[in-house]
Formats: structure tokens, sequence, C-alpha cells
């Protein structure tokens, strides 16, 4: 294997006018044989409240087994996604990357090889593709919340310092993606003491989204919560 990574995965969404709809998946993975979690599922539920709070449609799965409960959580989550104008998908627990690809991995599979992850983890970019279609790369947000190399923190509490700076920035009214995950990146500076800095690529195209607003918006974003470290050792 090559780079073990502990990912969160998602595609926010905005708040759009009153006749404009948004879903989210939500998939929290802790209970691992190996390289067992503290905080995903955590993160999960706080999450899901936080975009119930602003008003989406969640969809939340945790500790999924295998590669089929895996995928039949995602598939649900693209058969309905044609019918909403923003999608976010999150996604917290173990993951692996193989020659540039990540491959979210369920709790009770066994991954002793490469072949193993190629076989029995579930792509990203499989996905990315399945639910957003062809705009993923030219209409989306992704944000990583440490840089590649670098490990995330878990912090001391019962949720991770980036999972709670992100749900406390998201609900604060009048604030566009942007602002938000650059008052991400500074708490979490400050927090870890220069530790942990976050990464965000921007894709999107038209106007400003806004987490906490009326306004018309449309897109995917996503945002990938990366650690480095190798649980599996």
């Amino acid at each position: 294997m090559k780079k073990i990574l502990v990912i969160l995965l998602c595609f926010p969404f905005l708040i759009f006018s009153q006749n404009e709809k948004r879903l989210a998946l939500v998939i929290g993975n802790a209970n691992y044989d190996k390289g067992v979690l503290k905080n995903p599922v955590n993160d999960a539920l706080l999450i899901s409240e936080t975009l119930m709070q602003l008003e989406f449609d969640v969809i939340l799965d945790t500790n999924l087994a295998d590669k089929r409960s895996f995928l039949e959580t995602i598939s649900e989550f693209g058969i309905r996604r044609p019918d909403y104008d923003v999608a976010l998908v999150y996604y917290a627990g173990h993951a692996i990357e193989i020659d540039n690809q990540n491959f979210l991995l369920p709790t009770k599979e066994e991954f002793a090889s490469e072949y193993d992850v190629l076989n029995y983890g579930v792509s990203v970019q499989d996905i990315m593709s399945y639910i957003c279609g062809d705009d993923n790369y030219y209409n989306s947000f992704r944000a990583f919340s440490t840089l590649s190399g670098s490990v995330a923190s878990d912090g001391d509490g019962d949720n991770s310092i980036y999972c709670e700076s992100l749900c406390k920035n998201m609900l604060v009214e009048n604030i566009s993606i942007a602002t938000v995950f650059r008052n991400v990146r500074k708490e979490m500076i400050i927090k870890t003491d220069g530790n942990q800095k976050t990464q965000d690529f921007d894709y999107l195209v038209g106007e400003e989204f806004y987490f906490s607003k009326s306004a018309s918006n449309k897109g995917n974003i996503f945002i990938l919560d990366i650690s480095r470290d190798n649980p599996f050792r």
C-alpha cells in the first residue's frame, strides 16, 4: 500500500431561495478491525445536525462494513441527486491513496495489499462522476483539512477540530463559502500552533456561494479532510 489517509469528503451546498432544494450524504466510518478511529461517527452526527439547521435533506449512514453497503448508500444519494439544485457529500473514515486516486475504506473488509484496495475500496473519482456528472471539476469547491504529507488533529473532545470549526462557520449568516474556509484555516492554525494548515481548491463558476443566506446558487463543493498517517502499521 502507499499512503493511508483519514479523509472527510464533502460536496457542500449553499442556501437557496425557497423553491430550491439541497441534499446531503453524510458517512462516518470508525469501527475498523485495524485502525479504530475516535471521531468519524461523532463528526458525521455533528455535520448532519448542522446541515439540517441549514434546511438540508440529509442521508446519514455510519460504520459501513463492506463495499456493497457503501455503494448502496451512495446509490441512494445518486438516485435522488437530480431532484436537487446543490449536493453535499461528507465522508469521515479511513482511505488509501494509490496512483493519485483516493479509495474510501469500508470497516470490515481486509486490506492487505493494493489489489484489496482496488477490489474492495470505493473510488472517490467514481463517486464524483456518479453523483455530479460532467461538472464535478468545473463547478465545485474542494477543501482539505491538512496539507499533503501532514496529519490531521483529532483534538481532545468528541469531535475533530476541523469539523467543529467548519460547522461553526457554516452557520454564520451572510458569509461566503470562501470566507468560511479562510476562517476555518485561521482557526486551525491557531488551535494547532501552526501544525495543521488547510488547503482549498475553488472551481466554482458564476456568483458567490453562501451557506446561510437566501440566495440562488447551484453546484457541488468537495471538502476533504486528509491525514497522511498510516493506521494499519
